[in-house]
C-alpha cells in the first residue's frame, strides 16, 4: 500500500487520481461517521458529495500532515448542508412543548413541526442558525459543535439560547398564541 505522503506529492504533481486514492483511504471512516449521525439510507450520496468538496478544496490543504482531519471537517461542513437544504427534521427539544403525545390533535402537531422547521430556518444571524441545525437537527452536543464550529463552549450556549429565543418568539407568532418571548 502506497503511502499517505507518496499519494499527496503525486496530487500535488498535478495527478489527479491520487486523490481519488487518498479519500478511498478515509473512505470506510467517513461512512461509518454518516451511519453514526443517523444517515445510513445516505450514505451513498453522501460519500460522492463529500468526495467532490474533498477533490476541489484537497489543493488549498495548509498542513498535509492534517489529512484526515481535513477531510472530516468537510464531513461535517457537507453534513450540516445536507440538513440544511435537505432533510427537515426538528427535534423535539426545539419547540417547548412536547409534541406528538396523544392528547393533540394530529393536524396541529404536522402544522406545529412544519412552522418549528420554518422558524428554524428563519433565523437570520447565520452561525446562530448554524448552531440550530447541529443543534437540533443533527442531535451534535455542545462539545461537538464547538470542535466542528472553532467556538468556545460559552459561544455555543450563547447561541443555542438565541436560537431558542428566535424560534419560541417565532413559533408563539405563527401559531397565534401572542408574541410574548421567553427570556
Amino acid at each position: 500500500m502506497e503511502s499517505l505522503s507518496l499519494m499527496l506529492h503525486r496530487f500535488f504533481e498535478g495527478e489527479t487520481e491520487a486523490g481519488f486514492a487518498i479519500f478511498e483511504r478515509f473512505e470506510g471512516n467517513v461512512a461509518r461517521y454518516l451511519r453514526g449521525r443517523g444517515e445510513a439510507d445516505q450514505v451513498g450520496d453522501l460519500i460522492s458529495s463529500i468526495r467532490l468538496a474533498f477533490l476541489e478544496k484537497l489543493p488549498h490543504l495548509r498542513d498535509r500532515r492534517q489529512v484526515k482531519e481535513f477531510l472530516f471537517q468537510i464531513t461535517r461542513d457537507e453534513l450540516a448542508k445536507h440538513w440544511l437544504r435537505g432533510r427537515r427534521y426538528v427535534a423535539l427539544a426545539a419547540g417547548g412543548d412536547e409534541i406528538g403525545t396523544e392528547s393533540h390533535d394530529a393536524s396541529l402537531n404536522v402544522e406545529r413541526l412544519r412552522v418549528l422547521r420554518e422558524c428554524l430556518d428563519a433565523i437570520e444571524n447565520q452561525t446562530v442558525r448554524q448552531v440550530a441545525v447541529r443543534r437540533y437537527r443533527m442531535g451534535e452536543r455542545q462539545k461537538e459543535i464547538s470542535a466542528h464550529m472553532r467556538i468556545t463552549i460559552d459561544q455555543v450556549k450563547k447561541y443555542t439560547r438565541k436560537a431558542e429565543i428566535s424560534i419560541t418568539d417565532c413559533v408563539q407568532r405563527r401559531m397565534g398564541g401572542g408574541t410574548e418571548a421567553r427570556r
